[in-house]
């Protein structure tokens, strides 16, 4: 255990401090944000989980409902029939897994790169700057608004976003 001085205070925030400070981090900022790069994954949410709040989309995530997904992919495919060509079902199988994988890569990957859009306006300064330099910060966004900010150091609970290269892509 790393001994250090603790602080006087421990700050937790999500996307309320983001917005406070004027960043556009609303769920509606990320879904018109996806709706022309990203169609076909804006779709594919849509169908899979429609919400309009960030706390809606985060457990939607939880309990996709992948069949609007696996329509297309299986239409035509009569699972109670004896088919003597197993293959076709493998391949459907293997289909299956490709579309939630760029489901759930491109999800990664829009909300990345969006995140790497969004732009942190250092003059909306709030009256915090004494709480948070006797504070340790913990955040649940993705967006270095506290380290622009007030450049303090913060613990990023889900990781922040990272510019990516174009082998990430």
């Amino acid at each position: 255990m790393i001994n250090r001085p603790s602080k006087k205070y421990l700050v937790i925030t999500g996307n309320g401090f983001d917005l406070a400070h004027d960043c556009k981090t609303s769920y509606k900022d990320f879904k018109e944000y996806i709706e022309n790069p990203y169609s076909d994954l804006a779709y594919d949410l849509e169908c899979c989980s429609p919400a309009d709040l960030w706390s809606n989309f985060e457990k939607k995530l939880g309990e996709l409902e992948l069949s609007e997904l696996y329509s297309n992919i299986l239409d035509g495919i009569d699972i109670f029939r004896n088919d003597e060509d197993e293959h076709n079902y493998h391949q459907k199988a293997d289909e299956i897994n490709i579309a939630e994988s760029l489901l759930i890569d491109g999800l990664k990957n829009a909300l990345n790169d969006w995140i790497l859009t969004i732009d942190i306006n250092k003059e909306k300064k709030l009256c915090l700057d004494k709480i948070l330099k006797e504070a340790d910060i913990v955040t649940f966004n993705y967006t270095e608004t506290i380290e622009s900010i007030y450049e303090r150091d913060v613990i990023h609970l889900h990781g922040k976003a990272q510019k990516r290269t174009k082998w990430d892509h």
